[in-house]
């Protein structure tokens, strides 16, 4: 690795040439696109990075949430499934899954894919919430009612509930707090 070293107006700055520094991979590009909302570039470099490692399941589910966000639908079924055939104990596929299911209205296949994720995580509250509101859309108010109460005694959950309970609270101007 080259190192130049250079004084500028009494500071001292260090330069690493870029041409000896590690690129960032395809995968990493893609995710740093999806991070800063650019979903069509980080779609295409995830297909081309599949390209090179066909088996990686977080390239499918990358690819099925750019899909999902650009609303093309069928697209990302398409990909969310092939996630699932290459690692079914991944949770991703399944939660991407609920939600497309959910927005079709196939409230019994959401149900399906939400409780296989509660299967592989059962602490998951994305997967908890899912399977609540699949539950209760399908007309099973108290399934729902139960699923609604696991979460919200969730210890993640619940200590959320106590933040924002406590922040609600009047504060005492006599005790010189403001």
């Amino acid at each position: 690795m080259e190192l130049i070293k250079y004084i500028t107006s009494g500071v001292l700055f260090i330069c690493i040439s870029s041409a000896n520094a590690a690129p960032l991979t395809l995968k990493q590009q893609a995710n740093n696109d999806f991070q800063n909302s650019k979903y069509k570039q980080a779609n295409i470099k995830f297909r081309r990075s599949l390209k090179l490692t066909p088996e990686d399941v977080d390239l499918y589910v990358g690819i099925a949430k750019c899909e999902e966000i650009l609303a093309h639908y069928t697209e990302a079924f398409k990909y969310a499934r092939k996630a699932k055939k290459v690692d079914p104990t991944n949770i991703y596929p399944y939660l991407i899954l609920g939600r497309l299911y959910g927005q079709q209205g196939k409230w019994i296949d959401a149900r399906i894919a939400y409780q296989t994720a509660r299967v592989i995580d059962p602490q998951n509250s994305m997967a908890m919430i899912g399977l609540g509101q699949a539950i209760q859309l399908i007309g099973d108010n108290e399934g729902a009612n139960d699923q609604f109460k696991e979460y919200s005694n969730h210890p993640k959950n619940s200590k959320i509930n106590r933040k924002k309970i406590n922040s609600k609270k009047k504060k005492s101007f006599s005790k010189g707090t403001r």
